[in-house]
């Protein structure tokens, strides 16, 4: 997981990622950008990953539950697909950062 997890810092360090901020990880598998951007929005942040497979929601979700990482982070599976529609249905102001392999700031 290392290797993930080193270019996972360095896309939210890309994303400039800042404390305080919500950010939306899209497809966050076992976490390599969640618990980094975790660690960088601090205890006012919070970060949601979302991933389509329940495995590995459990076991980043089973990860999450071991360690302290400052404000609120969330795993868990979208309840449908999410596609670029809905996503631009948002408010822009709802999801500031969203994480997936194209970066995109709103």
């Amino acid at each position: 997981m290392g290797q993930f997890r080193y270019f996972g810092a360095r896309l939210v360090e890309a994303a400039g990622v800042e404390p305080g901020d919500r950010v939306l990880d899209v497809a966050t598998g076992r976490g390599a950008v969640l618990f980094p951007a975790a660690e960088r929005v601090g205890p006012t942040g919070e970060v949601t990953g979302i991933d389509l497979s329940p495995e590995m929601v459990r076991l980043t979700g089973a990860d999450l539950a071991l360690g302290r990482l400052p404000g609120q982070v969330l795993v868990m599976q979208p309840v449908r697909r999410l596609d670029r529609r809905h996503c631009a249905e948002r408010p822009r102001s709802s999801v500031p950062v969203v994480v997936e392999p194209v970066i995109r700031r709103t």
